[in-house]
């Protein structure tokens, strides 16, 4: 191959390559934009957790709401009911007859993360996200995408190895492994998109009450 075809070629690769890229990127800013513009999102979920030495898979499921600003609210229905309110603040957990209660944030360093990260990508706080995780984006087809994040913190390395979310639309699937074995499968269903919650469904995200739920 003469000098002025091997150049030619290169040039075509590179251009190709920055064609792909622009292409990403295009999508990337789509697919943030579209969840910055959910107000509420409600549907259902489903969750598997697979633990090292366990041979059975833990599952559960329930009915979530997210509202922007306000937080993420998960309602275990099976196999026995559990709710909790996640926010940027604070941390609600409320018991099967509705009574709410705020829980000091003693849970693991996992956990934690996971809850910021779910609040985060439901919300597309992607600064938030970018401070703890490198984020690697992937496209298939018209619709699916998969954001692919890695710790930067030591901290969260030691416990956490790798979170992959996937969606189209909507947000439809997160994977958080722990190490070679154990890992956690939430998987979401159903979803719709409201301006507005109703009174009932407003008051998860209020700890007291008080008169945000007229």
């Amino acid at each position: 191959m003469n000098l002025i075809r091997l150049c030619a070629l290169v040039l075509c690769i590179c251009c190709s390559s920055i064609a792909v890229s622009e292409t990403d990127n295009a999508r990337i800013d789509q697919t943030v934009a579209r969840f910055q513009s959910f107000a509420v999102i409600t549907g259902k979920f489903t969750q598997e957790k697979k633990l090292a030495g366990v041979e059975k898979l833990l599952r559960s499921s329930g009915v979530f709401i997210f509202w922007r600003d306000q937080g993420l609210w998960l309602s275990t229905e099976r196999p026995f009911q559990n709710a909790i309110t996640i926010s940027k603040e604070q941390l609600i957990h409320w018991n099967k007859n509705g009574q709410g209660k705020i829980v000091k944030d003693n849970s693991s360093l996992v956990q934690r993360e996971i809850n910021k990260t779910l609040l985060a990508f439901f919300g597309a706080d992607i600064e938030l996200i970018q401070d703890r995780f490198n984020l690697e984006w992937a496209f298939e087809g018209d619709s699916h995408w998969q954001a692919k994040l890695t710790p930067k913190l030591e901290s969260i390395k030691k416990y956490m190895s790798l979170v992959i979310i996937e969606g189209e639309y909507y947000l439809t699937k997160i994977t958080v492994s722990f190490g070679e074995e154990d890992k956690t499968v939430i998987e979401f269903s159903e979803q719709m998109q409201t301006d507005t919650l109703d009174r009932e469904m407003c008051r998860w995200f209020y700890f007291p009450a008080d008169n945000h739920c007229l």
